[in-house]
């Protein structure tokens, strides 16, 4: 969470403020790299987290070119 943390998280609240855009991003974002952090070559599930990441990252990209 840390690219909606540093970007939209409030000071002094916490909450989350921002435009929804910069939001979706982060969040997809955040998601990319904690599915990353998962990978490991011995584990069965690789190539199903291999393409979340991929689909992840081309919603990115999408919402990048709005």
């Amino acid at each position: 969470m840390n690219n909606l943390r540093q970007n939209f998280q409030h000071a002094q609240w916490g909450s989350i403020i921002g435009n929804e855009k910069g939001i979706r991003l982060a969040v997809l974002k955040d998601e990319v790299a904690h599915l990353k952090s998962k990978l490991n070559d011995e584990d069965t599930s690789v190539s199903i987290l291999k393409t979340t990441i991929s689909t992840l990252n081309l919603h990115v990209k999408e919402l990048e070119k709005k």
